[in-house]
């Protein structure tokens, strides 16, 4: 049976409901992410300041130890830290992202084939294009801070600490940034919307606007012809 034009307004509608859903719960795995950076922050601050000062006090006598492990333990509270940022932008930008983005595809699909549709998913694409590599940068600026962050404390309070020790911290923070750095190639082949779009709706992705090219100018003049927009004055 064809859909009515109420059915296809109430299809439509009922896909920002699926869209605000999505958006809350990344919103709050985000919020989680922020808290996670803090606590991690707070507990190198914590042995940076306590070590330290047990490391100063204890003196020659206890062959700096205190001093060692801290050295040892603020990288690998860098690293945890970094892949507990990993573990939250994989679930953000892997599930509830692509969730996000195939129902946004699908009401993107809906303006493209019924053009008397409000034409909102179209003009906010054109505005915006995709964006999944810009959401990214939330994740991306916490987790490589944190890999920067283990290389400056390799130089704090490490004047009693044989160079022995400083060797392996280094060499410690060498192998975590490898990881990390083969963790963010690997999310920059993450599923973005136009790949999406072109897996789910393949005439629609020949169709998406192209800045400054033939696509982009049809596009635009598919969104302003739309009867639902204000017609601009002469």
């Amino acid at each position: 049976m064809a859909f009515t034009n109420r059915d296809r307004i109430a299809l439509y509608t009922h896909l920002r409901g699926f869209e605000g859903d999505f958006d809350r719960s990344q919103a709050q795995i985000r919020t989680v992410t922020s808290a996670w950076t803090a606590a991690v922050l707070g507990a190198i601050g914590y042995l940076t300041v306590n070590l330290a000062s047990r490391s100063s006090a204890a003196g020659v006598d206890s062959g700096n130890a205190p001093a060692e492990f801290l050295i040892y333990l603020r990288e690998v509270i860098c690293f945890i830290g970094s892949l507990g940022i990993y573990a939250f932008w994989y679930v953000d930008q892997r599930i509830y992202q692509r969730l996000l983005h195939s129902v946004y595809a699908y009401g993107l699909y809906l303006e493209y084939l019924n053009p008397e549709l409000p034409q909102v998913r179209s003009a906010v694409y054109r505005a915006n294009l995709d964006i999944t590599y810009g959401l990214s940068v939330f994740y991306r600026v916490q987790f490589w801070a944190l890999t920067l962050l283990s290389w400056i404390l390799l130089f704090v309070n490490t004047g009693d600490v044989p160079a022995g020790p400083i060797c392996y911290a280094f060499a410690l923070a060498v192998v975590f940034t490898i990881v990390i750095g083969l963790l963010d190639c690997r999310a920059r082949k993450w599923r973005s919307l136009d790949e999406i779009v072109r897996l789910l709706f393949p005439d629609l992705a020949d169709r998406l606007p192209k800045p400054g090219e033939a696509s982009d100018a049809a596009w635009l003049s598919r969104v302003r012809a739309n009867p639902m927009m204000p017609v601009e004055p002469e």
